[in-house]
């Protein structure tokens, strides 16, 4: 019996290509514009997937310490999701920057986040796009640096031991004995630090491919840091829900996701 088949029953049916194209299997004339708009679906998809998992281990209170055996997806799907933005806005800015090459942009190639979010942060620069980086990037920068203070690279979460054969999840203080010491994931201040990441890189993002939705290799295009902001405004505007975010129960996670990242 294959997968790849249609449940008589809607609800017991997920439609791969629903996000990218709504179902209709008809891709965007313009590659780039398509790859940029399924990487932000697809970024938000495996934050979407943490988010839940870590909404699942709260609700039930860490019963049995699942968290121990989930923490390695939770971890690989954020690291992913953060690796698929980045290439998103990446090729968004692209794009906005030469609309008349619309089509030619290439997709960055390779894992390594903190290029990626370098590479992003330049070509905002060059853009002039210099308030978004200081309005919407400081949040998952504190989260990046983070995870490179445990030298995490996109095998993260995924492999015990990295390419060189040293182990990840171990804070070794004697290694000629394999004295070693817990390495912990404070639950709690995942959620809030992911939560704050949608709040603003996500719903950047999001407005970015938004930005170039209708473009085509005959539009002129400037833009400006309050041409983003007022875009960001009209969906929600960030600062009247970082007093909120972290105030949300349990119950109204799951809700929270769905609406910004599914």
């Amino acid at each position: 019996m294959s997968i790849f088949n249609k449940n008589p029953q809607d609800n017991l049916n997920a439609i791969l290509n629903w996000k990218m194209d709504n179902g209709l299997g008809q891709i965007d004339q313009y590659i780039d514009r398509q790859i940029a708009s399924d990487f932000n679906h697809m970024g938000k998809a495996f934050l979407a997937n943490s988010m839940i998992s870590l909404i699942e281990i709260v609700n039930h209170n860490n019963y049995s310490n699942e968290a121990d055996t989930l923490i390695f997806p939770i971890l690989f799907s954020i690291w992913h999701s953060f690796e698929l933005l980045l290439k998103s806005g990446i090729l968004a800015l692209d794009i906005l920057g030469d609309p008349s090459s619309i089509g030619t942009h290439r997709p960055e190639i390779g894992h390594k986040i903190n290029d990626l979010f370098s590479r992003f942060e330049v070509k905002l620069t060059t853009l002039g796009l210099v308030g978004c980086k200081q309005n919407y990037l400081k949040n998952i920068e504190i989260m990046l640096s983070d995870l490179d203070g445990k030298n995490a690279r996109f095998d993260f979460g995924r492999y015990s031991y990295d390419l060189k054969l040293n182990p990840q999840f171990y804070n070794q203080t004697d290694t000629s004995k394999r004295i070693t010491q817990n390495t912990y994931v404070n639950i709690q201040t995942l959620i809030e630090s992911l939560l704050l990441i949608i709040n603003d890189f996500v719903k950047l993002i999001d407005e970015l491919n938004l930005r170039i939705e209708y473009l085509d290799n005959t539009s002129t295009i400037t833009i400006k840091d309050n041409d983003i902001d007022s875009g960001i405004q009209y969906t929600e505007k960030i600062s009247e829900e970082l007093d909120q975010i972290l105030e949300l129960d349990n119950n109204n996670f799951y809700e929270y996701v769905k609406k910004h990242l599914m």
